[in-house]
């Protein structure tokens, strides 16, 4: 029958409402990482790869997915709250993504270290830092090709045009900075029908077009408001706004 992801407003656990309304306010979408963490070498590096990634991938978080057959709501509906699912196992038994799958979760990627990467099983605990970095780096490149460049792709945007007597340059590097921490790209800058950022070296732009790109697919509804006073504040003339 598989796992019901809940309305945040209806879970109880008061940790996990308020890490998804977080999360999601800060990222849009969300990357769930989760390894099997066996007791093999491969089981162990698995673990280890997902920490990695984590570290790397800002929007990428490691979840509990032990908690998915006792049920258990908080870490349940975290990672169910998660829009992509990797799956990290050590070996091509594929436990994890097995489990996951029973529970009715869909698994976005998944590898089996020694299936997928050529890393054989043995008993014990230690393994090849120097092979998990390696095994860590190509899935990074996968996630960032597969998900997140797939999300940039399908990207909310807005695009302006404005114009007004001078259009500093000083106006973009205020918008670019405005938004660096968010999420949101300034993206397709054109002065006067040209992309030439040099522009105004030899030329007082009067009308200018830009876009505005949510690399996360989060709603622009806040940028957007930002964008408006900002134009204003500059003493500038928005003429069209265009989604």
């Amino acid at each position: 029958m598989g796992l019901k992801k809940k309305p945040v407003e209806e879970i109880k656990t008061e940790a996990a409402r308020n890490a998804i309304i977080k999360l999601h306010k800060k990222f849009g979408k969300t990357i769930s990482v989760n390894s099997c963490f066996g007791s093999s070498n491969i089981g162990q590096m698995s673990g280890f790869i997902s920490r990695e990634i984590v570290k790397e991938i800002p929007n990428a978080f490691m979840r509990c997915p032990i908690a998915i057959h006792p049920e258990v709501e908080g870490p349940v509906q975290v990672l169910l709250h998660d829009d992509y699912q990797v799956v990290i196992d050590g070996c091509k038994a594929r436990c994890l993504a097995k489990s996951m799958e029973k529970a009715g979760i869909k698994v976005d990627l998944s590898y089996a270290i020694d299936e997928d990467f050529g890393v054989p099983k043995e008993s014990t605990i230690e393994f090849d830092a120097d092979k998990m970095k390696e095994i860590t780096n190509k899935i990074i490149d996968d996630i960032k090709e597969k998900i997140i460049k797939m999300d940039k792709e399908a990207a909310i945007s807005v695009e302006y045009e404005i114009k007004g007597d001078i259009i500093e340059k000083n106006f973009f590097m205020k918008l670019i900075q405005e938004f660096k921490n968010e999420n949101v790209d300034i993206v397709d800058i054109h002065i006067q029908n040209t992309s030439l950022m040099g522009f105004w070296a030899t030329q007082q732009p009067t009308v200018a077009t830009f876009r505005i790109v949510s690399t996360m697919l989060k709603d622009l509804k806040d940028q957007e408001d930002k964008i408006e006073k900002l134009i204003e504040e500059n003493g500038l003339i928005l003429v069209e706004k265009k989604k």
